[in-house]
């Protein structure tokens, strides 16, 4: 059997037909051939927004979800599942691969001497990529910028 037609595994993941072969004598047999349609790689995942802001709370702890990034695949099947991880791996946050979900790695603790006095404000960006779990998968990332100024995150010891 041969296709005239490329298959598109979004509208149809499978064809059933009836084959009928005859010979000189006019004799036939027919089975019933299911043909199943393997999905490809066509879509690359799309983040809900190119970049994400987050906040550390004072006094949030490890495990805490401080945020949620989100992106959509058009594909169906294994192609179409998203899995997120960091582009460079922190030593204050992880991401959770299937739900997105961005947890700190450590307890959040205060600037030290920093009371209740104005604080300057301190970010942290990551990078977050998207893709399916298959090898050679399409992928996307999106930049998220992490507000740390109630935390001690980045600062050498006094």
């Amino acid at each position: 059997l041969r296709s005239r037609l490329t298959f598109d595994y979004e509208r149809a993941k499978a064809f059933q037909l009836l084959v009928r072969a005859t010979d000189a004598g006019n004799a036939s047999a027919t089975v019933t051939v299911r043909v199943l349609v393997t999905g490809e790689d066509e879509y690359d995942p799309i983040f809900l927004s190119p970049s994400f802001n987050f906040e550390v709370p004072e006094g949030a702890l490890k495990g805490q979800s401080i945020g949620r990034v989100l992106a959509t695949d058009e594909d169906e099947g294994a192609d179409g599942v998203v899995l997120y991880s960091l582009a460079k791996p922190s030593p204050y946050f992880a991401i959770n691969q299937t739900t997105g979900t961005i947890y700190l790695r450590v307890d959040s603790q205060p600037q030290a001497g920093a009371g209740r006095a104005k604080r300057e404000p301190r970010e942290m960006s990551l990078e977050v990529q998207a893709r399916s779990p298959l090898p050679a998968s399409r992928s996307a990332s999106a930049r998220v910028t992490i507000d740390v100024t109630h935390t001690s995150f980045g600062l050498a010891p006094d």
